[in-house]
């Protein structure tokens, strides 16, 4: 099993309500888990979920549950910071095709790093192409 790179949904269901995740993306992650490989997080995926905390849309709970997880070297979870090389694929990542900026930046760390994405999120799948679960 490889590495993977989820996106701020995937983490958030896997974490908090894993019966909203599809079977492959439960199945991949869950594997990954297992197998010891890495998840990667990217960096933008944290600083979303706390800007949705602040706004009461996802359970502090939730956020506490990465933090702890990214805090634990037993975990599977990675956190890939954003860096000059993955600022740069941003620019491979139509902003009509995706649209939402921190969605092309995970959808430019898992280009960089060259890894299956699990996303629910269409758009980013439609892009994406056979490099995309859900």
């Amino acid at each position: 099993m490889t590495a993977i790179v989820v996106d701020t949904n995937a983490v958030i269901w896997f974490l908090s309500e894993p019966s909203q995740l599809s079977v492959a993306a439960k199945n991949i992650m869950s594997s990954a888990v297992l197998n010891g490989s890495s998840i990667f997080i990217p960096s933008i995926t944290v600083v979303e979920l706390i800007y949705l905390t602040e706004k009461g849309k996802i359970a502090k709970p939730v956020l506490d549950r990465l933090i702890s997880a990214l805090s634990n070297s037993e975990y599977a979870f990675d956190l890939m910071p954003l860096n000059f090389e993955i600022a740069q694929v941003v620019q491979q990542v139509p902003r009509y095709a995706v649209p939402d900026l921190p969605d092309r930046v995970i959808t430019a760390t898992a280009m960089y790093l060259n890894l299956v994405l699990v996303t629910k999120d269409q758009k980013i799948r439609d892009f994406y192409k056979d490099r995309a679960i859900w």
